[in-house]
């Protein structure tokens, strides 16, 4: 039986009709004072930086939020969920490994957009699966917390030669168990919103300087008891213990 005609006419239709997307690139940079920093640093050195991406958004001037769509290729991002690798396994990242993924593959939609927002983090519906069945980049069991049933958002570490400090954020309080959870007592989740110009050469600086500026002693696992915690904690915009911070201070939008 033949086709109608009017199927593939409907068909040129809609593909004509669907908005336009652009693709882009969010890259990210860890800095210390202004200046680069890596694992084999002559002064301060990284000894981790590993995060989730969620939530990428763009907002126009309207105040109207649109969702970007994340690239999906099977080893650092899903269509949630990205990871971000700044440690290469060398000099002072001796918990690392070689593999490194400095940024964020997406789309959006065609429009003008005056700022972009993420979520250092993963989604809840997301942040309690087991990483031994999970697919990628959720697979990752050095990025779970096994003894909170959740992944680690955020490792992160300096040394150098007066002090050193790391920390692992990641949801705490929660009630159940991997796979298994109901809610949690405080998420932890970063939200940074940056301004924005256009889709094009996008690096987002991450100062650590910033997060680790008083940190010193007992590092840091997010645990509300713990009181190193409470400085990096303020710097990432989170409430720990009596200190209430609503404005992160680490990642920002590089020139």
């Amino acid at each position: 039986m033949r086709t109608p005609y009017f199927i593939p006419l409907l068909l040129i239709l809609l593909v004509s009709c669907a908005p336009a997307k652009t693709p882009f690139t969010l890259t990210f940079a860890p800095h210390w004072d202004g200046n680069a920093i890596e694992c084999t640093g002559d002064s301060t050195q990284l000894t981790d930086l590993r995060f989730y991406v969620s939530a990428l958004q763009l907002i126009d001037s309207d105040g109207s939020v649109i969702d970007a769509e994340l690239e999906n290729d099977g080893e650092w991002q899903n269509s949630d969920v990205a990871l971000i690798d700044l440690e290469d396994g060398r000099g002072a990242c001796v918990n690392g490994s070689t593999a490194t993924r400095a940024f964020v593959q997406a789309t959006a939609a065609n429009g003008e957009y005056l700022r972009l927002a993420f979520t250092v983090g993963v989604p809840f519906e997301q942040n309690h699966a087991n990483p031994m069945s999970a697919a990628a980049p959720l697979d990752d069991a050095a990025m779970h917390w096994h003894w909170r049933s959740g992944y680690k958002f955020l490792h992160a570490g300096f040394r150098n030669a007066d002090r050193s400090f790391w920390m692992h954020l990641g949801s705490t309080g929660c009630e159940g168990t991997v796979q298994n959870i109901s809610m949690c007592n405080a998420a932890n989740r970063v939200v940074v919103e940056v301004p924005l110009e256009s889709l094009k050469n996008l690096e987002i600086g991450i100062d650590l300087a910033r997060l680790f500026a008083t940190a010193d002693g007992s590092d840091c696992s997010s645990g509300p008891a713990e009181s190193a915690c409470a400085q990096p904690f303020k710097a990432l915009g989170l409430t720990h213990q009596d200190s209430v911070s609503d404005v992160q201070t680490v990642f920002a939008l590089l020139p």
